[in-house]
């Protein structure tokens, strides 16, 4: 998602060794890039971050890029979302969807 170097330059730590106990972490760090739990401005500031990010792109666009990376993922959609996919509707066509349940999903 390419907001690794954006969160690093906003100021959130990073800590060499993920296994630490909290307390373990030096002195006035309250949370640290891949550690649990972030503080709440973090979390809201990276959530707001992933959030613009996702919103660019349909969901089945991400599954796609996260399965490239090999990242085990399975996108939430819309029923509207999947019917509105060109393999989905090739099924219907094909039967394998049932189209009297589908049609209040299709799009016109």
């Amino acid at each position: 998602m390419e907001l690794l170097d954006e969160v690093l330059e906003a100021g959130l730590p990073e800590l060499e060794d993920w296994y630490r106990s909290t307390k373990e972490w030096p002195e006035g760090v309250e949370c640290a890039l891949g550690l649990y739990p972030l503080t709440k401005n973090w979390a809201d500031y990276v959530s707001g971050l992933m959030k613009e990010k996702f919103l660019e792109k349909r969901s089945f666009e991400w599954e796609k890029l996260f399965a490239e990376a090999n990242v085990p993922v399975a996108a939430h959609r819309t029923s509207q979302e999947w019917f509105s996919d060109k393999e989905i509707t090739e099924m219907l066509d094909a039967g394998v969807v049932s189209e009297s349940w589908s049609k209040q999903y299709l799009p016109d």
